[in-house]
């Protein structure tokens, strides 16, 4: 699929909400380990 697609989409479908959910929690986590891994050395 490519970006031009993601254009005639509407942005309201459950899954692009699903996503962006996922992402945030996928992005806190390595936050999380990021911040974890500097305080061990």
């Amino acid at each position: 699929m490519v970006a031009n697609d993601f254009k005639l989409l509407p942005m309201d479908v459950p899954w692009i909400k699903q996503d962006q959910k996922n992402i945030d929690k996928a992005m806190a986590t390595i936050q999380r380990v990021n911040l974890w891994l500097s305080t061990c050395q």
